[in-house]
C-alpha cells in the first residue's frame, strides 16, 4: 500500500535529501516527483554540480520505494548518469519511474529536467529493497572489491 506520508518522512530524515531541500511534489505507486533548487552552495562556476544531480537522482528513487515499504531502507547500489546538458537553472524535477521489480532489487529510470523542462541528466539506478546484503567472504572484510589485495569477494546475497 502507498503510502505519501512515510515516504516524505522518509525523504525529511535523509540527511542528503535535507542539504538538497528535495521537496516531495508527486507520488503513485510506480513513480515520484521532486523538486529542488539551486544554490549557490550546490553550484560551481555558476551551474549545479554534478554531485548534486547524482545525489538528487538516488535520493528520489528510494524515496518512491520508501512509500510502499519503509523498512528496510532502500539503499542504492548501483547508478549510472548520463548528463545532456550544464545544469544552471533556478531549480529542478526529478522524476523516477520504477521499471522492473526482481526479489532483491528495483530497477528505476530517473530523469531530471530544468524549469524550461529540458533534461539535464538521465539515471538508471538499482536500488536494493527486500533486507538483502552481501555476504562477506572474509569475516569483518566489507564486501566490496579489496583495492590493496584486489581480492572479489562475492555477490551472493543472504537475508539480514
Amino acid at each position: 500500500m502507498l503510502d505519501p506520508t512515510t515516504a516524505r518522512t522518509w525523504l525529511a530524515d535523509s540527511p542528503f535529501s535535507r542539504d538538497l531541500a528535495l521537496e516531495l511534489h508527486d507520488l503513485t505507486e510506480d513513480s515520484a516527483t521532486a523538486r529542488f533548487n539551486n544554490t549557490e552552495r550546490l553550484a560551481g562556476y555558476g551551474a549545479l554540480h554534478g554531485g548534486a544531480i547524482a545525489s538528487a537522482s538516488a535520493l528520489v528513487p528510494q524515496t518512491l520505494l520508501s512509500a510502499s515499504d519503509p523498512a528496510p531502507a532502500p539503499t542504492t547500489v548501483s547508478h549510472h548518469a548520463i548528463y545532456a546538458r550544464v545544469a544552471r537553472s533556478a531549480a529542478f524535477d526529478v522524476r523516477s519511474r520504477l521499471v522492473r521489480s526482481a526479489p532483491e532489487l528495483r530497477y528505476v529510470e530517473t530523469q531530471l529536467t530544468d524549469e524550461a523542462h529540458r533534461d539535464v541528466a538521465s539515471a538508471a539506478p538499482a536500488v536494493e529493497f527486500a533486507g538483502h546484503r552481501l555476504v562477506e567472504l572474509t569475516p569483518g572484510i566489507s564486501p566490496l572489491r579489496n583495492a590493496s589485495t584486489n581480492r572479489r569477494w562475492s555477490s551472493r546475497t543472504t537475508s539480514a
